[in-house]
C-alpha cells in the first residue's frame, strides 16, 4: 500500500500553457499543491514576474533533491516495521505484520488527502518559501520521535560489515534466494504498469477533460480516498477470503479496468470515480506485494533487501514513465491506455506462475547459535581470509541421487548466507566418496554465516550430514589462505 502513496504529479508545463509538472513524495504533497496553485496563474511567486520560470525550475530541482533524500530514508524506516510489531517474535511477526504494513500506509494516504488542503490554506497567509521552511522544520521533528525508539537486537560480538561487504552480501542473497527473486519480479511487473496512473492522469485530465487545477487536485484526492477505503474495508475483507496471490490478481484486474475507463471516459465525475478505483487497486496490490517481500527475507537482510525492492520498483516506475510517455506522443492517449489494458490482462498468466503464496509458508526463525567447537590451532583475525571449509563424506550408493538433491539446497543456503564459492568434488580413488569445499571471504563472514542460519536451513544441513555412512563422523576442516 505504501508504494502507491509515494508518487503524485501535478500539471504539465508546455509552451503557451500555464501549468507545471511537479512530482512529489509523501511529505511534500502540501507543497506540491502550493506549486500547483501558483502554476495555474503562470507563476510560482506571489507577485509573478519575468523570473517566474527560473523559480519554478528551482522548486523542481529542490523537489528532486528531497526525493533523493526521502528515498534514502525509506529502507531503514521500512526495516523497522517488523520490529515495531513483533520485537523479534517470529510467530507474532507472521500474524501482525500485514496489519502493521496496512496501518503505516493508511497514515500516508490520509496525509495525501489532508496535505493539499493544508498547503492551500497556508498559501493564503504566507509565501511559498515560508511553507517550504515550515515543512523542513516538520521533518526535523522526526528526530524527536525517532530518538526514544529502542528495539532489542540479538547479541553479537562480531564486527560489523563495511559498506562493500554489505553491498556484496545483498547481491549474493538476491542471486541465491529464489523467493526474493519472485518478489522482485512481481514488484517490477506491477510498478511498470502502475506507472501509467501518475504519468497519464494529468494528461487525460488536462488534454481530454480540460480540467482546471482545482479539479485536477480533486482527482488525486479521490485517489487518496479510494486508497483509504481500500485499506480500511476492502483489503481486510479480501485477506479473510482469498490468499495473497489472488488478492493481487484481483487488484491487477481492477487496474486494467481503470486503464479502460481512463481511455474511454470523458466526463469529470466518472473520471474521479476511476481515480478512486485506481487508489484502491494500487493499495491492494502494493500492500500484498510488500508484505510478501517481508515474509521472503530474514531479519539480518531486511534493510538491504527492502532497499533492493524499492530500487527495483522505482526503476520500473521510471522506465514505465518513459515507455508510456513516448507511446502517448506517438499513438495518443486512448490507444496507449487500451494497449496497456490488454497487456495488463495478459500478464495475469505470468502472475499465476510467479505466485507469492509460498511466502506465507516460509520460516525464518533463527537457529540457536552454538558455541565454537572447532579444533583450531589459533583463531584467525576478523578480516583474515579467504577461509576454506572442507568436508569429506561417504554415501551409500543407493542414496547418492537423493543426497545430491539435498546438497543443491545446501549450496543455496551457504551461498546466500556468506560463502562466495561452494563446490562438490567426487573422489576418483575411493567409491561413493565426496568432498564439499566452501569458501568464505573472511573469518568474520564465516562466523556471520553461523549467526544467520535459520532453523529450517539448519535442518536441511543436518539432513545432508545424515547421508554420511563412514566409520567416523564427517569432520569440518578449516583452512586459511596464506598466499594469493
Amino acid at each position: 500500500m505504501c508504494r502507491r502513496a509515494r508518487y503524485r504529479c501535478g500539471l504539465v508545463d508546455e509552451p503557451g500553457e500555464h501549468f507545471a509538472i511537479v512530482p512529489f513524495p509523501d511529505g511534500d504533497r502540501g507543497l506540491a499543491a502550493i506549486l500547483l496553485f501558483h502554476a495555474a496563474g503562470g507563476r510560482t511567486r506571489r507577485h509573478g514576474g519575468p523570473e517566474a520560470n527560473d523559480v519554478c525550475h528551482d522548486r523542481l530541482a529542490g523537489d528532486r533533491g528531497r526525493r533523493v533524500g526521502s528515498h534514502r530514508l525509506v529502507p531503514p524506516y521500512q526495516s523497522l516495521d517488523p520490529l515495531d510489531c513483533c520485537f523479534f517474535d517470529w510467530d507474532r511477526f507472521r500474524v501482525l505484520f500485514a496489519s502493521a504494513a496496512t496501518l503505516g500506509g493508511l497514515q500516508l494516504n490520509i496525509s495525501g488527502i489532508i496535505g493539499p488542503a493544508i498547503g492551500g490554506v497556508l498559501l493564503r497567509f504566507v509565501s511559498p518559501n515560508a511553507v517550504f521552511a515550515m515543512n523542513s522544520l516538520c521533518f526535523l521533528l522526526l528526530l524527536f520521535a525517532i530518538y526514544p525508539l529502542k528495539h532489542p537486537s540479538p547479541p553479537s560480538n562480531l564486527p560489523l560489515e563495511n559498506f562493500v561487504e554489505s553491498f556484496v552480501s545483498a547481491i549474493r542473497y538476491v542471486r541465491y534466494a529464489p523467493g526474493i527473486q519472485v518478489v522482485l519480479a512481481r514488484n517490477l511487473l506491477f510498478a511498470f504498469f502502475i506507472s501509467i496512473i501518475p504519468a497519464l492522469i494529468p494528461v487525460v485530465g488536462l488534454k481530454e477533460l480540460h480540467l482546471d487545477p482545482s479539479n485536477l487536485g480533486l482527482v488525486f484526492t479521490c485517489m487518496g480516498i479510494g486508497s483509504v477505503l481500500g485499506a480500511v474495508f476492502i483489503l481486510p475483507w479480501a485477506r479473510a477470503r482469498f490468499d495473497s496471490n489472488t488478492v493481487t490478481l484481483l487488484a491487477n484486474i481492477l487496474v486494467a479496468v481503470v486503464f479502460f475507463m481512463m481511455a474511454t471516459i470523458r466526463k469529470p465525475m466518472p473520471f474521479m470515480v476511476a481515480a478512486g478505483l485506481a487508489g484502491t487497486a494500487w493499495t491492494m496490490a502494493a500492500s500484498e506485494l510488500w508484505v510478501a517481500g517481508q515474509r521472503a527475507m530474514p531479519s539480518w537482510a531486511r534493510g538491504r533487501m527492502n532497499a533492493t525492492i524499492i530500487m527495483t520498483a522505482q526503476g520500473a516506475m521510471a522506465l514505465g514513465g518513459i515507455v508510456w510517455g513516448s507511446s502517448v506522443s506517438m499513438w495518443g492517449v486512448k490507444w496507449t491506455l487500451l494497449v496497456a489494458c490488454i497487456l495488463q490482462l495478459g500478464t495475469l498468466l505470468l502472475q499465476l506462475w510467479l505466485s507469492i503464496d509460498f511466502t506465507g509458508k516460509l520460516d525464518f526463525e533463527p537457529a540457536p547459535v552454538a558455541g565454537s567447537s572447532y579444533k583450531l590451532i589459533h583463531i584467525p583475525a576478523p578480516h583474515d581470509g579467504p577461509v576454506a571449509v572442507m568436508i569429506d563424506i561417504e554415501v551409500d550408493r543407493t542414496l547418492g541421487r537423493d543426497m545430491l538433491d539435498v546438497l543443491r539446497e545446501v549450496r543455496l543456503i551457504r551461498l546466500r548466507n556468506g560463502a562466495f564459492s561452494w563446490r562438490l568434488h567426487e573422489d576418483l580413488g575411493r567409491p561413493n566418496t565426496y568432498r564439499v569445499e566452501i569458501m568464505y571471504p573472511s573469518w568474520t563472514e564465516f562466523l556471520l554465516m553461523e549467526e544467520r542460519m535459520t532453523k529450517s536451513e539448519r535442518e536441511i544441513i543436518n539432513k545432508a550430514r545424515a547421508y554420511h555412512v563412514g566409520d567416523r563422523p564427517a569432520e569440518d576442516r578449516h583452512f586459511l589462505s596464506r598466499l594469493d
